[in-house]
């Protein structure tokens, strides 16, 4: 196909791409306000987006033998594969299915009913540990509704990839992030041993707390919560301000970023893009404690990401989305007095999502097999947990509507942290203007080059690593 034809397609269908996607974020915002699912209205852009990607000439552009340099057109033929198998009409419908169900799940602890909220906030606070055993095998009955269905759904992802000339559906879905099996595998095995000795640090000092005991899934929040700095030190009522002096020290106008910002009130803080950079709602909570406030300065980097991505960019790679996260968390949440806690609760963080995605990427290569004894060895390896004949894999975090993000998040967590080690301790012009570099129009490029001037190297877990120290920089 001429460049210039190619050019004119790829304009019409990245349009009509970019035109869907905001409806389906509209319609997002809308559920999150009201409350209420849509299905039938999710199931029709999941139709429509099909029939954009089955375009003939589209089709075609795809699985041609041509110019595989052209940038463009290379993370289009990235991307295809994953929406086709996204939106087969078996796979789509399942996964509905699934979010719905998970949705409509009301855990109990003990003999009552409770809300996860709730249920989160025991794990993080009650003292009694049965209650806390409780809270943690709430989620037992949606375990066991979700397993033969889950598998099902991986099954079919993985049918629908070799159908279009892949392995399975890990191989295919890697890639339009920029990464693969190998590359998530290598990383896994540099962070392992690079964490474990702070890993063993905090799991000594827990097991001093808990009389010596073998430690328990349903401890580890609690004993984390006990370092948590005073809540009165992170008062919810005082976040905006906290984000807008923030965002006035990197040099941007929080008045002219164009950002919707909304009372969550108790409920999480997130990031809802419908329209880049144009339409952005952040959801900030009132919750106090340091947590909340970590959870807002994230959601606000993912806003500010947004904010500054041209309308026309519908593709970013390597979780470079939850790098901006990650660098408002480090940039605006730390201080001497919680160092040990926040060294703590982010080794937990990655080892758990590591554990969580190592298991996900070996659950596709044989999602018909009996997963729970691979879940039990990779987390005793990887957190410790003695094995248990209760079944949990299922309720894992994604892995019906997210799959296989938790490398993209891994990834983003390096990269943040690579550029926040870098400038936490500069000030006035020369941070200002390397932040406004992260933030131009061609991100990710400037950034990983940015990254790669400092650090020599992208990613660098040492230097994530040396993020987790209790001396502070700067």
């Amino acid at each position: 196909m001429p460049t210039h034809d190619r050019s004119e397609l790829l304009d019409a269908i990245e349009q009509r791409l970019h035109d869907l996607e905001r409806r389906r974020r509209r319609l997002e915002l809308g559920q999150l306000v009201s409350g209420a699912d849509d299905g039938e209205a999710d199931a029709a852009l999941d139709a429509e987006e099909a029939i954009i990607l089955g375009e003939p000439g589209y089709a075609g552009l795809m699985v041609a033998e041509d110019d595989g340099s052209d940038r463009r057109l290379s993370l289009h033929r990235r991307r295809w594969p994953v929406g086709l198998v996204q939106t087969d009409a078996d796979v789509s419908r399942l996964t509905r299915e699934l979010d719905a169900r998970i949705s409509a799940f009301e855990p109990w602890a003990g003999d009552q009913p409770v809300s996860r909220a709730r249920v989160a906030e025991l794990l993080r606070t009650e003292p009694d540990r049965s209650q806390r055993e409780a809270a943690w095998f709430a989620s037992l009955p949606l375990a066991a509704s979700l397993e033969t269905d889950l598998q099902r759904l991986m099954s079919q992802r993985n049918h629908r990839a070799r159908a279009l000339g892949f392995d399975d559906y890990p191989e295919m879905a890697l890639p339009m992030d920029e990464s693969s099996k190998l590359t998530f595998l290598t990383l896994g095995d540099e962070i392992e041993p690079l964490t474990r000795p702070t890993f063993e640090e905090m799991l000594a000092w827990m097991r001093g707390q808990n009389g010596g005991a073998t430690l328990e899934p349903w401890d580890i929040d609690y004993y984390l919560a006990r370092l948590e700095p005073p809540v009165e030190s992170f008062s919810g009522d005082d976040t905006e301000r906290r984000l807008m002096d923030l965002t006035g020290s990197l040099g941007l106008d929080p008045a002219e970023l164009g950002i919707v910002r909304h009372d969550a009130g108790a409920g999480s803080a997130r990031t809802i893009v419908v329209s880049a950079p144009d339409d952005i709602h952040c959801f900030l909570t009132r919750r106090d404690g340091a947590p909340a406030l970590q959870e807002n300065l994230a959601a606000w980097g993912r806003a500010l990401h947004a904010a500054h991505r041209p309308a026309a960019v519908t593709w970013t790679s390597g979780g470079f989305n939850e790098a901006m996260a990650w660098l408002m968390v480090e940039l605006g949440g730390r201080s001497a007095a919680d160092a040990t806690w926040r060294s703590w609760c982010s080794v937990w963080a990655v080892r758990r999502t590591l554990a969580s995605s190592l298991f996900e990427l070996l659950a596709y290569e044989s999602p018909e097999a009996d997963l729970h004894g691979l879940w039990c060895e990779i987390h005793e390896h990887y957190l410790g947990f003695p094995r248990h004949p209760e079944r949990l894999w299922a309720v894992g975090e994604g892995y019906v509507s997210s799959p296989l993000s938790g490398a993209n998040l891994l990834v983003g967590r390096l990269i943040g942290a690579q550029l926040a080690e870098t400038l936490v301790g500069k000030a006035g012009a020369d941070r200002t203007t390397s932040l406004r570099a992260i933030w131009e129009s061609d991100a990710r490029e400037t950034t990983e080059e940015l990254v790669l001037r400092l650090t020599g190297r992208i990613p660098d877990p040492d230097a994530w690593v040396r993020t987790l120290g209790v001396e502070i920089p700067g």
